[in-house]
């Protein structure tokens, strides 16, 4: 369990249905990030939301988040949001990421600057959910918002 006063209780509760996109309209990785932090801009956990895209823009060209299953952890540890918030995206078409590697999964993830434990725990839980094959399977076969969410919460508190 998480216990620094920056981030839920348990990280599954940091999924919300109205910052989960299962039908991205964007076709760049930018294009893709700025929907997602869009998503978030009404979260109350969130400063500053143009901000906090530029940051994960910028931090996404330092060192690319595509792992080697079709999937992306963009995220920034941020003075633009006052605790973990955390969007999700898919494309079934996919989107272009770093080295021409396109991925069809998206989890844009924004931690305070002084949460460095809960943003390693942060990543790291979403990172070992995203390997499980049958978890990534059922995420990439829900067909409703909030199908999508349960998979994703039930897989969070298991793989925390």
């Amino acid at each position: 369990m998480l216990t620094c006063r920056s981030v839920p209780k348990e990280l599954s509760d940091i999924v919300f249905e109205n910052q989960i996109e299962l039908e991205l309209r964007a076709h760049t990785r930018d294009e893709a990030l700025h929907e997602l932090v869009g998503l978030m801009a009404n979260n109350p956990g969130v400063i500053n939301a143009s901000a906090l895209g530029a940051e994960i823009i910028e931090r996404e060209k330092l060192s690319a988040t595509v792992m080697n299953n079709d999937t992306a952890l963009p995220h920034a540890r941020s003075d633009n949001v006052s605790e973990i918030v955390l969007a999700v995206g898919r494309s079934r078409g996919g989107i272009l990421f770093a080295d021409g590697v396109v991925v069809h999964l998206i989890f844009v993830i924004g931690t305070p600057k002084n949460s460095v434990a809960d943003y390693l725990v942060c990543v790291g839980t979403l990172a070992r959910l995203l390997r499980n094959k049958e978890s990534l399977r059922h995420l990439t076969e829900a067909g409703t918002v909030s199908e999508f969410a349960q998979i994703l919460r039930t897989a969070m508190m298991h793989h925390v």
